[in-house]
């Protein structure tokens, strides 16, 4: 594989590389429906939340778009026209761009928006003064034939672990073989706010319980606090960014960023194993409807309807138990076996 001479590396303000532009609000009842992408500040499904008839401020494809408000700093390529809200900025490239030194640039303009706190924005005079390093030419310019062959053989080899991983877990056979049934997620979940301790009030080492925000990197975890003062939330819980929807399954007690957020707590005692199970399929059901601008609350998630695996007329959370050690096992055996590969890349 090519190899990364960090020495070989400039730095480069983001204006110099892409002309940045706001983007521009929608409200959901101005929404039409249609096929057009609505980029939203979200961190998953490539920034898409919605898809939307209005035409009358759509970015072409070829394009980065980048949040600047709400879960700061996810940073997508679009390869289909697009409508982005204003909670993110549009990047024109002034370089030829494909989706290879997308993907190469994409992290690292995420990074610096990690600088920014969940409370704060990443305003667009900020942005376009931001820097990141990039490797360079010969003539100091930035090696974007580099950064492309770089990131193709980064696919070549992710499609070899990802043959792998089929070929040891299988086409999903002992999914389709159980029962399913729809539940109404009210009837099996209670749902509760979290408290709400701002980022200033935070200083991280302090103690040993975990501070959690709505983030989709690390678990939410973002520092280690004394929480002394503050009602702690008892883990065994799944926690719901109220603004992001972001999911994570939180084992120990915390304490959080934001009364937005809230816990989903089975009403049945059931395994860590269970939670993680069910929070997948949640993730997968409702990702793409909640978004920042139809923000999902602890009333609407109840209301919702879940389709999971159930027995004897009720939910068998034997199976999901034993589906989730079976998929955890063979994520083992993959990392164990891929472990050359994974170097390469």
């Amino acid at each position: 594989m090519a190899k990364i001479n960090i020495q070989n590396w400039n730095e480069f303000t983001l204006e110099t590389l892409f002309t940045i532009v706001k983007g521009s609000r929608l409200t959901k009842k101005d929404m039409i429906e249609g096929n057009i992408n609505y980029i939203g500040a979200t961190a998953f499904n490539n920034g898409i939340t919605n898809h939307i008839g209005n035409n009358e401020h759509i970015h072409p494809a070829g394009t980065l778009t980048v949040t600047y408000n709400g879960s700061i700093g996810q940073t997508f390529y679009q390869e289909k026209d697009f409508w982005a809200t204003d909670d993110v900025n549009v990047l024109y490239p002034k370089f030829t761009i494909n989706k290879y030194i997308a993907l190469f640039i994409a992290p690292l303009i995420k990074a610096v928006g990690k600088n920014y706190e969940y409370t704060d924005k990443w305003q667009i005079e900020d942005m376009k003064k931001s820097k990141i390093y990039l490797p360079v030419d010969e003539n100091n310019l930035p090696d974007f034939d580099f950064m492309e062959s770089y990131m193709k053989e980064k696919e070549r080899n992710a499609k070899i672990i990802i043959k792998q991983l089929f070929s040891i877990i299988g086409g999903g056979k002992q999914l389709k073989s159980t029962t399913w049934k729809f539940y109404k997620i009210g009837t099996i979940f209670d749902a509760k706010n979290t408290g709400n301790i701002l980022a200033r009030d935070v200083l991280d080492g302090s103690g040993h319980t975990p501070y959690v925000t709505a983030s989709a990197m690390n678990n939410g975890v973002v520092a280690y606090i004394d929480a002394s003062n503050y009602q702690k939330i008892t883990g065994h819980c799944i926690l719901v960014g109220g603004k992001t929807f972001t999911l994570t399954y939180q084992c120990s007690d915390f304490v959080s960023n934001d009364s937005h957020n809230f816990v989903l707590r089975l009403k049945e005692n059931v395994s860590e194993k269970a939670y993680l199970f069910i929070l997948t399929i949640l993730k997968v059901s409702f990702t793409s409807k909640y978004s920042w601008d139809d923000a999902v609350t602890k009333e609407k998630i109840l209301e919702e309807y879940l389709l999971l695996p159930t027995k004897n007329g009720g939910l068998d959370w034997n199976f999901m138990d034993s589906y989730m050690r079976t998929v955890e096992n063979k994520a083992k055996t993959i990392v164990s076996k891929c472990t050359q590969i994974c170097y390469r890349i």
